[in-house]
């Protein structure tokens, strides 16, 4: 009888441990959890970050759309925050040549292109609807 006692303190407290260790496994997931949907909208995205930096060179993707006498128009995507979340927002740009670069390039490209187009950071700041290109490279006709 004393034995059977025993065993079933030792039961009983072994119980209590490990009910203890799962509520706090279980409040340390749940914390981490928390923690984590707090947190997801707060990290930038890399064009957010680029809009902030002094870069000597920029460039962008895009697929040619118009090409005009002294201008291509270029639609082009980023990741942008929207109610949905983060998604692909599709943009057309303005493309300008600098005189060194004009007619070389413009020669270069035809309706349909996906080309990538490189300029400075001093003659492109983030967010302007037209960009000023020195070189262009073709990806695909």
């Amino acid at each position: 009888m004393v034995v059977m006692g025993l065993c079933y303190n030792i039961y009983k407290h072994m119980t209590k441990k490990i009910l203890i260790v799962v509520v706090l496994a279980a409040v340390v997931v749940a914390a981490w959890f928390v923690y984590k949907s707090l947190r997801k909208g707060a990290e930038p995205l890399s064009s957010e970050v680029a809009a902030g930096l002094n870069l000597s060179e920029v460039s962008f993707e895009g697929k040619v759309l118009i090409l005009g006498k002294d201008y291509v128009t270029v639609r082009a995507g980023r990741v942008q925050r929207t109610d949905q979340g983060n998604m692909l927002v599709e943009y057309d740009k303005v493309v300008f040549f600098t005189d060194a670069a004009r007619k070389a390039s413009l020669a270069k490209l035809k309706a349909g292109d996906t080309a990538t187009f490189y300029g400075t950071g001093a003659d492109n700041p983030a967010g302007k609807d037209e960009f000023v290109a020195n070189r262009v490279e073709v990806l695909k006709r």
